[in-house]
């Protein structure tokens, strides 16, 4: 037995390591706090207020239109964004009242004057057309008493005394042969002849023996009265001429 070989050992297998798969090193620890007095457990979150402008990096370039305007400006580089850096605007000082126009007056001038010119024409022209109005109605009224008969108002008051109770008149026409018309007004009961005395006295300027009155073609007796003849007002009665009867005979 002491004749067979003894078989060599094996070598051990190296021993690997496993990494995690997961970086824990690179996570974050997250704090639990609870709500305590301690004033060591509170924690105050600090916030840093920056300007919302970024500060200018590169300096801007004035670059020249063709018509010579400067459309942009030089800043220097790296100038933080303050509102101080601009210059204050200019202070433009406005005048209380504005110099008018000469031209802008001269129209206002005239627009016076063309309104004034309106009116006056207006007003002219209202007066012109008034009297053209009145004075049509004058022609008229005149043409309109040429074509009517000539009428003559003639009114007799009695100087009698005083009566008890008021005396009734009548309005009556006497038409001359000529076709003139004159109204006469007298009392119901004075007779036919003080009406043709009326008549000749301060119409015709004649004797009154010279005329005779007639009604519907019918001599009138002078003794009696428009009551009598119940005559009413507005009735005609015809005045004929003695002598021109005497010629027609």
């Amino acid at each position: 037995m002491s004749s067979l070989k003894t078989s060599p050992k094996r070598k051990a297998a190296p021993e690997f390591k496993l990494e995690p798969l997961f970086d824990y090193s690179r996570v974050t620890p997250t704090t639990t706090l609870e709500d305590s007095d301690d004033e060591e457990l509170q924690i105050i979150d600090k916030i840093e207020i920056k300007s919302r402008r970024r500060p200018i990096s590169k300096p801007l370039q004035v670059i020249q239109s063709n018509i010579g305007r400067a459309v942009g400006t030089t800043v220097n580089k790296n100038v933080e964004d303050d509102d101080d850096w601009l210059t204050p605007p200019k202070r433009v000082t406005v005048p209380a009242v504005r110099p008018a126009d000469p031209h802008i007056i001269q129209l206002r001038q005239r627009k016076e004057e063309m309104l004034k010119m309106s009116i006056l024409l207006t007003v002219e022209a209202a007066q012109a057309e008034a009297t053209a109005k009145r004075e049509a109605e004058e022609r008229r009224a005149k043409l309109e008493a040429e074509q009517r008969p000539v009428i003559s108002k003639v009114v007799e008051n009695s100087g009698g005394g005083v009566t008890s109770s008021p005396r009734e008149k009548i309005t009556l026409q006497l038409q001359e042969q000529g076709g003139k018309i004159h109204i006469v007004k007298i009392y119901i009961d004075d007779t036919f002849e003080k009406l043709l005395a009326i008549f000749s006295e301060k119409i015709a300027k004649r004797s009154s023996t010279e005329f005779n009155l007639r009604f519907d073609g019918k001599t009138i007796d002078l003794q009696k009265t428009p009551k009598e003849l119940e005559l009413e007002d507005e009735d005609m009665i015809e005045i004929h001429s003695k002598s021109t009867q005497a010629r027609k005979k």
